[in-house]
């Protein structure tokens, strides 16, 4: 059986390994590029610690009900950012912001509506349901009025 201290060191090395290959092969990269760096022995040390088991357990969680579909300004989005950042503490990530956070502020606008929308046909109105039977979204392109 592992010690803690084993599997600890054993997922920072993962995520390490995960951390670079999204990074060190850009989009594009020649054969030649890949090829160079699935012989690295750094790499090929890295690669050997990622374990399929705790992917699965990372993807599974982040996946379930619990999250709420991770949408933006929504709790889900807060429990996503909350479970990334104390992952990233336990494996021994140092946070990479000036400000000494995992987190980046990004601005997010967001829009609801109250408004009804209908269909009007013949003389009947077929009333529609928002986000079932229509989405509106706005662009920020030219304003226009409609009388």
């Amino acid at each position: 059986m592992r010690g803690i201290a084993e599997l600890t060191v054993r997922r920072m090395v993962g995520t390490r390994a995960l951390i670079v290959l999204c990074t060190a092969v850009p989009v594009g990269a020649t054969a030649q590029t890949v090829s160079r760096l699935a012989t690295d022995p750094g790499v090929r040390a890295a690669l050997a610690t990622i374990d399929a088991d705790d992917l699965r357990r990372h993807v599974a969680t982040l996946a379930s009900d619990e999250f709420e579909g991770r949408g933006p300004a929504s709790r889900g989005e807060e429990l996503t950012i909350d479970y990334l950042a104390t992952q990233f503490r336990s494996m021994g990530l140092a946070p990479g912001n000036p400000n000494g956070t995992y987190l980046q502020s990004i601005p997010l606008v967001v829009v609801r509506t109250t408004a009804t929308v209908a269909l009007e046909v013949g003389g009947d109105r077929i009333p529609l349901a928002q986000r079932t039977d229509v989405i509106g979204w706005a662009s920020r392109g030219p304003q226009v009025s409609v009388a």
